[in-house]
C-alpha cells in the first residue's frame, strides 16, 4: 500500500484558463444547508469486528474566493490518511494542494454548491486514483467524506474483483431517514436503498455514536472497519485526519487571489447590500 505516496506528491494542479484581463469578484461567505427528504429505514443488523485492513481515508477541503461570467474560482486542497496494521497502527498523513480550480457555473448554484461539487470531484479523483492503480492490499478500505454517488458500475465491478470495499462516510445529507434519530445503539446499521452497485445505510459505528449516512459496496467492509481504525464518537478517525490535514489558512486564501491577480485577473470586492442602498461613506482623515 505504501508505494502509493508518490502519487499523492505528483497530482497535477488544475489548470487556470483564460483569466487574462477577466474582472473577478472576490466572495463572501454563505452557509446555505442543503435541504432534507425522509425515507424509511428496513431492520436493524448488528456489527462485529472483522478483518484487520489497510486503509485509505480522503477528505478536501474547498473555499469559492472569486467568480466571473460563468465561472466560479475556488481553493482546494486534500488530505490523505494510510493506516496499516489495525487500529492503533500509526497514520502516514499526506496533504495534496493547495491548488486553484476553475468551475464551470451551473444554472441556481450557489458557491456552496459548487465548492460541495470540487470536493466530490477531487475526493472521487483521487479514490478512483488509488482503486485502479493496482497498488492496494487485499481487503483493502477506501474511505471518502461524503456519497459514493458518482461511482460507475465498472469501478464497482473492479471494487469487487480487487476485493477493496469503498466506502463514503456523510455528515450532514439530503437523505436524512424518518428514525435516524431513534437508530438502535449500535454498531450496526439499517439498509435505505440498494442499487446494486452500493448499499446506502443509516449506521451507528459505536454504541452510542452518532448517526451517519454510509455507503459502501462492500458490508462486510464495514466490519473491518471496526478493526481496522479508532472510531472516535462514532467516526472513523483516519477520516477526521484527513479533514484536518486539508484545511485551508487564510494566508493560503490570501494567496490564491494574488495567484489569480498574477495571471492577470483583476479583482473586485462587491458592494455589501448596505453600501448598495446607502452609497459608501469616504471619510476624510
Amino acid at each position: 500500500m505504501f508505494n502509493l505516496i508518490d502519487r499523492f506528491n505528483k497530482m497535477d494542479r488544475l489548470a487556470l484558463s483564460g483569466l487574462e484581463d477577466e474582472v473577478l469578484v472576490i466572495l463572501d461567505d454563505d452557509d446555505g444547508e442543503p435541504a432534507s427528504v425522509k425515507v424509511d429505514m428496513g431492520s436493524f443488523t448488528r456489527l462485529s469486528r472483522g478483518y484487520v485492513s489497510g486503509l485509505i481515508a480522503i477528505d478536501s477541503s474547498a473555499i469559492p474566493i472569486a467568480y466571473a461570467d460563468r465561472k466560479w474560482y475556488l481553493v482546494f486542497s486534500a488530505g490523505v490518511v494510510l493506516r496499516s496494521g489495525g487500529r492503533y497502527a500509526p497514520p502516514h498523513v499526506f496533504r495534496v494542494g493547495p491548488h486553484l480550480a476553475e468551475v464551470g457555473r451551473r444554472e441556481g448554484e450557489d458557491q456552496q454548491g459548487a465548492a460541495r461539487r470540487l470536493r466530490e470531484y477531487v475526493e472521487g479523483s483521487i479514490m478512483l486514483e488509488v482503486l485502479h492503480s493496482g497498488a492496494l492490499d487485499d481487503r483493502a478500505l477506501i474511505l471518502v467524506d461524503g456519497s459514493l454517488r458518482g461511482l460507475s458500475e465498472l469501478d464497482c465491478s473492479v471494487a469487487r474483483k480487487m476485493r477493496t470495499s469503498l466506502i463514503g462516510i456523510s455528515k450532514a445529507t439530503k437523505v436524512v431517514p424518518s428514525s435516524m434519530g431513534s437508530l438502535p445503539n449500535g454498531p450496526g446499521y439499517s439498509i435505505i436503498s440498494n442499487d446494486g452497485c452500493y448499499t446506502v445505510t443509516a449506521a451507528r459505528l459505536e454504541e452510542y455514536g452518532v448517526p451517519l449516512r454510509i455507503d459502501t459496496t462492500d458490508l462486510e467492509g464495514l466490519s473491518s472497519l471496526l478493526s481496522s481504525d479508532v472510531i472516535v464518537r462514532g467516526y472513523p478517525d483516519s477520516l477526521r485526519l484527513a479533514h484536518y490535514s486539508s484545511i485551508l489558512s487564510v494566508s493560503e486564501e490570501e494567496a490564491a487571489l494574488a495567484s489569480l491577480a498574477m495571471h492577470g485577473a483583476a479583482l473586485s470586492r462587491p458592494l455589501e447590500r448596505r453600501e448598495a442602498l446607502l452609497g459608501i461613506l469616504k471619510v476624510r482623515g
